[in-house]
């Protein structure tokens, strides 16, 4: 997996994001450059596998840090397919 050693706090924001337009796409390519978008999906949905109703958290967490759009189970269902990449 390729990571930028950039570690600039830079506040550039994609326009929001359909999961329904080729979502994993999307994703990895914010991967690719923004590993702190995957570190996110993982705290954040751990946290929700353990307290179901935090799903909703880690939707609305993720759509305010990293402006994308998505429901709540779509990005648990996204962490899950993507921590078996990134392990």
């Amino acid at each position: 997996m390729a990571v930028n050693g950039s570690n600039s706090s830079q506040s550039v924001h994609s326009p929001a994001i359909k999961w329904e337009t080729s979502a994993t796409k999307v994703l990895l390519a914010f991967l690719d450059t923004r590993k702190e978008v995957l570190d996110a999906l993982k705290k954040e949905c751990e946290r929700a596998n353990s307290n179901g109703p935090l799903w909703q958290e880690c939707s609305l967490h993720l759509v305010s840090q990293y402006n994308l759009n998505y429901t709540a189970q779509q990005c648990f269902t996204k962490f899950k397919n993507l921590s078996q990449k990134y392990k």
